[in-house]
Order: structure tokens, then C-alpha cells, then sequence
């Protein structure tokens, strides 16, 4: 850990019960079975002070051990692995005389404990000593960690440990100048808890001694240290919500002169998390810039009234000359009375040295009373333009902004990790405009709370945030023009876009908002069907990443709509469904100009004479693929204004039949007779399907099915004869009753087992009944590993085994469908998604689980890492039920 974690003896092997559980090797192997990986303390998400890079970076070292333990019933063992070799997050450890059973379940703990047991392993956070400023080095000597271990079918394991505490981060400054012993942390009500055990399986700290105050020693010679010199201390403690207590930081003087630091609010410290008590501003919450070394600051012009101190010293002008601060000579701050902030005015610093800054901007506009300052025509406009070794941010409180309040104001900060807070609800013109562009080190975005938006508010905002990997939600529903306009242009490390929940748009609101975002995979569902001119333009241009388009839904388009909506969108195989029949001036214009996987498209159009409506709308897309056009349509335009040249032109009638497409030939054959069902291909006469092999896809044309069968499919499976891609759509309820499938009852319609090992299969049908029969799904997509979107599950109220093993082993899905029903049934999610690897989002909104087996392996072998969005008003345990190591939100919408 930069420092290491514990140096123990040799391999100790002690074993209880049943000797056979560790088994006997019959010879030493030195390579190991067992890769075990220290994690890192994640900073608090409201954190936005980075402390070091200790953190972060914890190693093993040689003569490290971690103890494995067994547990069956009353059956239990346990054993010492050692280090084969030190120095890296990740080591790889061995025993020379056991090793482990293949496909077992063990549980691993950091440092190993002749003494524990799984559900009782103990934990001591006394006795923690540190004598370098801003170094975690020391808790390596009390870093408890567990880990539930699974063995692969050769015994070997991948261990991937959870830390047991939490950290407490503590700046602040030495009120003297003295040699000091200890820091002591008191609290007012909850108990820190000392001593206790912990259990292997879900981490659980059960306390054995409690105490209302913690101590950090500064060991035995203590720490020379100079007045207004800023430290970084750091403490290890069990998880404890401290919420409500009020804790008291005091310094020990080896003299026995105690220094009665701050008091401050204490936070709910959960495992595995670290958080900062910045105890640095005592009083006013001035700007105030620090640095380790002699630093300069300018101010490319005067603003009215802004005064500077260094270290604490007299308060002078500061108009345009060069103040210097750090190291030696202290801190910087900065306090004024201007109505109109610094309104243009541009920091610079003299030197590479980092510069942290503090404090409340709105100490600029009124420093006497800033709690109260009117804030409405302050602009801090470009304030830190370009300031490369700026590190952290002043607070941003102000609810009521100006227009173009913070245009620009961190644009180029690359050495900037986190973005302050920004809790207005209603915003001003421009006022984020480039706020944070170019910042490459920006890790995490800022929540933003508003749903009063002004034009351009969030315009250009994170461009080129290349280090920004999630976005945060953007709850307003009412846009305005170019609201989001290239918001996260060229986020190339972006993953997943925010849910977009606006139903009423404006020009240009979601124009190139994604443009470039080159990690993307999902697009967010996009619900509005009043659309406004040019509202899509460029919003996900160059994501070569996205696999899927979003459900366009609108069928009147506003000019200019989806103008160039998907440019260079390589990954993407399917458009979505343009239903659309009247088309606008340059709707379409370049929508999917170079996209040059798409080989399908299914548009709608009767009317296509607007101006530029398809102008280059379809150049650079494969050469080979399926257009699916209107029955009643009489346009044909070949080439990148019309159909694309060499596709296979096919018709739709209006009924959604469940209907397959194919690039090339492909297959399909039912296992068994299903009562009524038939199918066409290509347009062709209908005719019973029975158990015969269809030939369809390419030059042959799709095929589709319908049906008049109550019980559905009832347990009849389809099997394609190659490995060619086939895209499924078109309604479910078609095969019950096709003439009036949008009234059908299906209460006994099932389809259980119908795309079972279908690996070929892409798309699936869409399932929009809501009234479901007992095993109406089972296992329906089991197996489809080319599967990439799960369809809609609208129903709300389930029956018994109904999404039974539906998905298992769909290791191209993603994302689940969202699951809305708030009472669940016996086996309702049974292995739902099981061995789905790669999902990594889920929104399930049950708040009653209590069904038998409701929930049993449903997410088991899925991503891990991911979303888990939960009920706000669910008060179930998330344990066994959300994915281990996946992040919560919770949501009552």
C-alpha cells in the first residue's frame, strides 16, 4: 500500500472438523491458484477535495497473508495462503500443502486469523499510528478485508476483496507552533465502535466494544510542527452512520497542551468509502488558494473592491499586481463587496506548482453577509480560464444566477478532479456555457437539480471531459433552445447517458449532445413525439460504440428533426422504426450518412417531397441490407437520397406479424405442430407451418407468422438452420389471434422455450401483454447469445414462473427491460438473468419480494459491475438481490 499491509510468519495451516474440505497437495506447486486484489478507498460522491493518491494504490508485500475458510453446516477449516510475490494491487498466493477444491465456495479474509472463523473474524481499530503528513501508509497494518471465493473447475480462484472499513480523511491546520502527540475525535452521540467481529459473507462489522472517541497517535517522538502549517490525517474505522452526532477534533501537545480544533457534523461512513472532514476555514469561508510551494496569482484585471491577505496577514487591494502565497509564505485569500462578481476578470499563476482552492465565491460578492448575497448579477465568467494547476474548486451555493454567470469559468483546468456543487433549480442564460470544457481530469459531474432550463444553459458544458465516465440526471421535462447543445461533446470515456425525460422539446435542445462520445453503448429512450426543429440534430454523431438506437417514436416530424441524428455510428446494425408516413424539410438529412454496419431500416414514408428530406440520408451504410417500405408507398429513389443501392426492398401491411429478416439465407423450423399457425415469406400466400423447414432471409424475402391459438406456442421451439443474424419483430399477440390481437386475452397464451439456444436470433418480438398466464415466458430467450435488447415487460401484476430462466445466458444483453411491477409472485425472476454477463443495468420496482423464490439467482453470473435502480419505497435488504459491487439509485417515478 505503497506501504505494505501485514508481514506475517510462515504459512500457517490449521484445520477443524474436516480435513478433506483444504485438500492435501501432493506436491508443491509454486505458480498458485489464487489471484487476490486489494481495492481502493473511493472518495464520498459529495467529496470534492482530492486528498493523495494513497488511497488508491494499496499494495501487497512480501510475507503477506490471507486466510481461507470453509464453512458447510457445523463443518469448518481454515488455512494460510503467503505471497509468492509482493508489489502489485494484485498478488498471487499459495500454499505448499493444500490447495482448493474445484467448484467450491469458500471465504477469503485479509490478514489471515488462526482465531476466525467465517461468521466471526476478528477486528481491532486501536493502536493507529501515523508520522507522515497526507500518508495512508499506516492503514495498511489494520486494512480488514473479505471476500465470498468461487473456484473455477481446476480450483483456482480470482479474489476480489472488499474493504471491511471506512476512512476518515481530516485536514486541517496546526494552531501552533508545538510538537504534537495524538489527534482525539470525540462524538456527541452515536459510539465509534473499537473492537469487534466480522462476517465473511456480507461484511457485517458486529461490535464488541464501543467508545465515544477515537485517537490517532503521531508516535513516539510526535510531530514537530509550524503554526498555519496544513496537515492530512488518517484514521481507519468500522462503518457507523455519524449522522447525527456532532464530532469534536482535538490536537495533544506532547506538553499536554490540548487544542480544541472544530466541531463539525459527522457523515454515515460506509465500508469501503473514504471522507473528508476539512476542518481547513475556521471562520469566514473566503476564496482561499494553498499550495506546498511558492506559487503566484494575477488577475488580468481590477475588480471593484477585492482584497487579499496571505497567511492570514492585513487585507490589501488587489487590482492587477502579483501576489505571492505558498510553501513558507502561507495561504491566499480572497473577499470583496461586487455586486457583479468578477464579472470577466481572469486568474493566471505564475509557476506549475498545483494550487487547491476553498471557500465560497459568493465571499467575493459580499463577504460581510455572503449566506445572504444577492446573486443575480454576479458572473464569474472565465474566472479560472486555462488555470492548469488548479486542483479543486470554490463552493458555487448561489441559487438565484446571472446570465452567463459561470460561462467558461473552469474551461482548460486539466489538473481539476472534481466539479463543486451546483443546487440551482432555475436557471439563467449561458449560465454553464463551456463551464467545465477541456477539463480532461474531471472525473464525475455535478448533480444538476434543475428543472427550470434557460437557452443554452448546459450548451458545451463537459466538451471534452475525456476522463468523465458518467453522466448525471437531467430531470427537466419542459427543454428550451440548445439547452443541452454538445453538452458532452467528445466524452470519449462516457459509458451510459442519462435518462432523458423531457416530452416537450425546442430548437436544437439535444443538438450534438453525444457528438463523439466514442464509448457510448446505450442511447437513452427518447419519448417525446411533439418534436421542434432540428431537437435531434447531431446527438450522437461519431459514437462508434452504440449499438442501438433509441425508439423514435414521433410520427409528425418538425424540419430539420433527425438531421444528421447518427453520423458515423460504426456499431450500428439496426435504425430504429421510422413511422413517420409525411416526411419535413431535411428531417432525415445525413441521419445515417457512414454507419456503415446498418443493413436494416424499416420506414413508413408515403410522402418524401420536402426539400432535402433525404438528402444523403442512407451514403456509407453497408452494402447489403433489408429496407422494409410502406405496402402503400409509390416512391422509388435507389441510391443515398432513397433506398440504399443493393439492398433487398421488402413491404408492410399494417399488422405487426412476428416477422424475421435475414442479410442472407437462413431457416426456420418449429419442434412442434402449433394449432392455426402459418407463415408468409416475402409477401407470399399464407400457409400452415406445422413442423415444415422455411427458407427466407436475402434474396428470399422475410418471413412472418400469425396465428388464432389461445395457449400460444405452448412449449414449441424454433431452431434457425445457420448462423446468419436474424432480426425478430412485430407483435407476440399476433400468434394468439391476429385479427384482433390488440384485445386477445392471453391469459393462456404461452411461449416458453420459443428462442431457446437460438444463437443466431438479434432482435426480439415485442411482448405487450399485461395479462399473463403461469409460465408465459419461461426460459423464452435462453441461451440467445447474440441477443442485444430485451423487449418491453409492461404488466404489472405477474403470475407464478412467468420471466422463469427468460434470459439466462443472453451474453450480449446489456441492459434489462425495465420491470415495473411493484408485488411479485413465487419464481416470478427465477434465474431471470442468469450467467447474462455483460448486463450491467437493471430498474426493478418491486417493493413486496416476499413470494417463494421469487428472486433465486435471477442476477447470478451477470456484469460486476453495473446500475441497480430500486424503488425509493422498497425496505427490502439489497443483499442477494442486487447485483454485489453494482451502485443503488433510488427512484419513485
Amino acid at each position: 500500500m505503497k506501504a505494505k499491509l501485514f508481514l506475517l510468519a510462515m504459512v500457517t495451516i490449521a484445520l477443524v472438523g474436516c480435513t478433506d474440505d483444504l485438500e492435501r497437495r501432493g506436491s508443491y506447486s509454486p505458480e498458485g491458484g489464487l489471484q487476490a486484489t486489494i481495492p481502493a478507498y473511493p472518495f464520498d460522491g459529495g467529496t470534492r477535495v482530492s486528498i493523495s493518491d494513497d488511497l488508491q494504490t494499496f499494495t501487497w508485500s512480501n510475507g503477506d497473508q490471507i486466510g481461507i475458510y470453509y464453512l458447510d453446516g457445523n463443518i469448518t477449516a481454515h488455512a494460510g495462503f503467503g505471497i509468492l510475490t509482493g508489489g502489485g494491487t494484485t498478488g498471487t498466493f499459495t500454499n505448499s500443502a493444500f490447495s482448493l477444491h474445484p467448484s467450491s465456495t469458500y471465504y477469503g479474509f485479509y490478514p489471515f486469523d488462526e482465531t476466525a472463523s467465517v461468521g466471526a473474524a476478528p477486528v481491532d481499530f486501536t493502536g493507529q499510528v501515523q508520522t507522515v503528513d497526507e500518508s495512508a501508509a499506516h492503514l495498511g497494518a489494520m486494512n480488514y478485508m473479505y471476500s465470498v471465493v468461487n473456484t473455477d473447475e481446476e480450483g483456482n480462484a480470482q479474489i476480489t476483496f472488499h474493504n471491511l472499513g471506512a476512512v476518515m480523511a481530516i485536514r486541517m491546520y496546526m494552531p501552533a507552533s508545538d510538537v504534537y502527540s495524538s489527534l482525539e475525535i470525540y462524538s456527541d452521540n452515536e459510539d465509534f465502535i473499537s473492537t469487534g467481529e466480522a462476517n465473511m459473507t456480507d461484511g457485517i462489522i458486529y461490535p464488541t466494544t464501543r467508545t465515544n472517541n477515537i485517537s490517532l497517535s503521531f508516535g513516539t517522538d510526535g510531530l514537530t510542527l509550524n503554526n498555519m502549517i496544513p496537515m492530512t490525517f488518517y484514521l481507519l474505522t468500522a462503518p457507523v452512520d455519524m449522522s447525527e452526532s456532532n464530532l469534536t477534533f482535538i490536537l495533544h501537545a506532547k506538553d499536554g497542551t490540548n487544542y480544541n480544533i472544530d466541531t463539525r457534523t459527522g457523515k454515515n461512513m460506509k465500508a469501503g468509502r473514504a471522507y473528508l472532514y476539512d476542518l481547513l476555514n475556521r471562520n469566514a469561508p473566503y476564496v482561499t488558494f494553498t499550495a506546498s510551494a511558492e506559487q503566484t496569482l494575477q488577475m488580468s484585471q481590477e475588480v471593484p473592491s477585492l482584497e487579499y491577505s496571505v497567511n492570514e496577514d492585513t487585507w490589501e487591494v488587489l487590482g492587477t499586481k502579483t501576489v505571492t502565497f505558498g510553501g513558507n509564505h502561507g495561504n491566499l485569500r480572497l473577499r470583496g463587496k461586487a455586486s457583479q462578481g468578477t464579472n470577466g476578470a481572469t486568474i493566471s499563476f505564475g509557476n506549475a506548482t498545483p494550487v487547491a482552492c476553498s471557500g465560497d465565491i459568493r465571499t467575493l460578492v459580499d463577504y460581510e453577509n455572503h449566506d445572504g448575497a444577492n446573486t443575480s448579477e454576479a458572473k464569474f465568467n472565465s474566472l479560472f480560464f486555462g488555470c492548469t494547476q488548479l486542483t479543486t474548486a470554490p463552493d458555487l451555493p448561489a441559487t438565484t444566477l446571472a446570465e452567463a454567470c459561470y460561462d467558461h469559468m473552469f474551461r482548460g483546468c486539466t489538473s481539476l478532479t472534481e466539479a463543486p456543487e451546483l443546487p440551482a433549480t432555475t436557471l439563467a442564460v449561458s449560465c454553464y456555457l463551456h463551464m467545465f470544457q477541456d477539463c480532461t481530469s474531471l472525473a464525475s459531474a455535478p448533480e444538476l437539480p434543475a428543472t427550470t432550463l434557460a437557452p443554452s444553459c448546459y450548451a458545451n458544458m463537459f466538451s471534452g471531459c475525456t476522463y468523465l465516465t458518467t453522466a448525471p440526471e437531467l430531470p427537466a421535462t419542459t427543454l428550451v433552445n440548445n439547452c443541452y447543445s454538445s453538452m458532452f461533446y467528445s466524452c470519449s470515456s462516457l459509458t451510459q447517458a442519462p435518462e432523458l425525460p423531457a416530452t416537450t422539446l425546442a430548437p436544437y435542445c439535444y443538438s450534438g449532445m453525444f457528438d463523439n462520445c466514442t464509448s457510448l453503448t446505450t442511447a437513452p429512450e427518447l419519448p417525446a413525439t411533439d418534436l421542434a426543429p432540428f431537437c435531434y440534430t447531431g446527438m450522437f454523431t461519431g459514437c462508434t460504440s452504440l449499438t442501438q438506437a433509441p425508439e423514435l417514436p414521433a410520427t409528425t416530424l418538425s424540419g430539420g428533426c433527425y438531421f444528421m441524428m447518427f453520423v458515423g455510428c460504426t456499431s450500428l446494425t439496426q435504425a430504429p422504426e421510422l413511422p413517420a408516413t409525411t416526411l419535413t424539410p431535411n428531417c432525415y438529412w445525413g441521419m445515417f450518412q457512414y454507419c456503415s454496419q446498418l443493413s436494416y431500416i424499416r420506414m413508413m414514408a408515403t410522402d418524401i417531397s420536402a426539400s432535402n428530406c433525404l438528402r444523403a440520408w442512407v451514403d456509407g451504410v453497408s452494402s447489403s441490407g433489408i429496407f422494409v417500405q410502406n405496402k402503400v408507398a409509390t416512391w422509388w429513389i435507389i441510391g443515398i437520397n432513397g433506398i440504399p443501392e443493393g439492398w433487398n426492398v421488402e413491404t408492410m401491411d399494417g399488422t405487426p406479424y412476428v416477422t424475421f429478416t435475414a442479410n442472407a439465407e437462413q431457416t426456420l423450423r418449429m419442434s412442434q405442430e402449433v394449432s392455426s399457425l402459418q407463415y408468409s415469406v416475402n409477401g407470399g400466400t399464407w400457409t400452415t407451418l406445422g413442423t415444415n423447414t422455411v427458407t427466407f432471409g436475402g434474396t428470399n424475402g422475410k418471413l412472418r407468422l400469425r396465428g388464432k391459438s389461445s395457449v400460444g406456442t405452448n412449449g414449441a421451439i424454433i431452431s434457425f438452420g445457420n448462423t446468419t443474424p436474424v432480426f425478430c419483430s412485430g407483435d407476440i399477440r399476433t400468434l394468439v389471434d391476429y385479427e384482433n390481437y390488440e384485445t386477445t386475452n392471453t391469459g393462456s397464451a404461452k411461449f416458453n422455450s420459443l428462442f431457446s439456444d437460438c444463437s443466431a436470433l438479434v432482435t426480439a418480438p415485442d411482448l405487450p401483454a399485461t395479462n399473463l398466464a403461469p409460465n408465459c415466458y419461461t426460459g423464452m430467450f435462453g441461451n440467445c447469445t447474440s441477443l442485444t435488447s430485451a423487449p418491453k415487460l409492461p404488466a404489472t401484476t405477474l403470475s407464478d414462473f412467468c420471466y422463469f430462466m427468460m434470459f439466462v445466458g443472453c451474453t450480449s444483453l446489456t441492459q434489462a427491460p425495465e420491470l415495473p411491477a411493484t408485488t411479485l409472485t413465487p419464481y416470478c425472476y427465477y434465474g431471470m438473468f442468469q450467467n447474462c454477463s455483460q448486463l450491467s443495468y437493471i430498474r426493478m420496482m418491486a417493493t413486496d419480494i416476499s413470494a417463494p423464490n421469487c428472486l433465486n439467482y435471477w442476477v447470478y453470473g451477470v456484469s460486476s459491475s453495473g446500475t441497480f435502480v430500486k424503488n425509493a419505497a422498497a425496505t427490502w435488504d439489497n443483499t442477494g438481490v442486487v447485483p454485489e459491487g453494482w451502485a443503488v439509485e433510488l427512484r419513485n417515478d
